[in-house]
């Protein structure tokens, strides 16, 4: 009985608070209801109003595809690379595992990662200083290739995947595929390095050793491939008023919603391409950089 009598109250609050021109009333078995004349469109905001106070993430969901939809600009259907981005974070979570297990071999990628920062540093000092380039050298040393822990990051973007595969243009949810290939190829050639390392003091005749142990020269193409691919797609998205108009609405409902670092992800990196002005420069000078080194360390077999 108390229980039926809160239900009334609550549906009660939730009809004056909807809009203030919903009337409630009294149905013949005693429940409150709303009644109102509005226009559809109307009534379609009253609806999204009550949903908001059930589930706020879930509302969110619901707000942002339906003005997608409404504006021809996504599908409902999620995408095939989900499945890709999903499987490239769970590998990534399974090698760091494999690092907890073991903590010398934790060590040991961590100076591998330092060590390859310290050569990205030097390789790329001049896109460094350059302003025009710094902040997408930046974007791709210190996101995709740094020694940071990413672990919390791939936790949330492993979680929020689904939602966001339906919220944005597939071509960007397909860059999100390609960058997260990437993050996971890296993370694998720096285990498989460490692994082959006998110790975590890493210095350049230790590196080349190991990057020559473990090979797979295609996968090292793969990854340069994968960076190009990812670098252009930036460049080109930033030119797309769709793309940026989506990340900018969706920037403080995503924030609450619990996808901050996947916001923060994406407008970052669009960020960087976008103050270059064109990625041609920037990209070749990598490009060249990458094969050559690569190139040179091969050579030594």
């Amino acid at each position: 009985m108390r229980r039926n009598q809160l239900n009334s109250q609550a549906k009660a609050q939730a009809c004056k608070f909807s809009t203030p021109k919903v009337a409630t009333t009294t149905s013949h078995n005693g429940e409150p209801r709303c009644e109102t004349h509005q226009p559809p469109a109307t009534a379609k905001i009253i609806r999204l109003r009550t949903q908001l106070r059930c589930s706020r993430a879930s509302m969110i969901d619901r707000t942002l595809i339906e003005f997608g939809s409404a504006a021809g600009l996504y599908s409902a259907e999620v995408p095939q690379w989900t499945t890709t981005i999903i499987s490239r974070l769970a590998h990534v979570r399974a090698l760091r595992h494999q690092r907890d297990a073991d903590p010398n071999l934790g060590a040991r990628v961590e100076a591998v990662k330092q060590f390859q920062h310290a050569r990205f540093e030097r390789d790329y000092v001049e896109l460094l200083a350059s302003p025009r380039y710094r902040a997408a050298a930046m974007f791709f040393l210190d996101e995709l290739y740094g020694p940071e822990d990413f672990s919390a990051r791939d936790t949330e973007f492993e979680r929020v995947v689904p939602l966001m595969a339906r919220l944005l243009p597939h071509e960007v949810v397909r860059t999100i595929a390609d960058l997260m290939e990437l993050h996971s190829l890296t993370e694998e050639l720096d285990q498989r390095m460490a692994a082959a390392l006998n110790s975590p003091d890493v210095d350049e005749r230790s590196y080349r050793g190991a990057w020559l142990q473990v090979g797979r020269r295609s996968d090292r193409e793969r990854q340069l491939a994968l960076l190009l691919a990812s670098g252009r797609a930036l460049d080109r998205h930033t030119r797309s008023s769709v793309v940026l108009t989506t990340l900018r609405v969706m920037r403080h409902p995503a924030r609450a919603a619990g996808l901050g670092r996947l916001q923060a992800f994406l407008e970052t990196g669009m960020s960087a391409f976008a103050g270059m002005a064109g990625a041609q420069g920037f990209l070749r000078a990598v490009e060249q950089n990458e094969a050559r080194a690569m190139g040179d360390f091969f050579s030594e077999k």
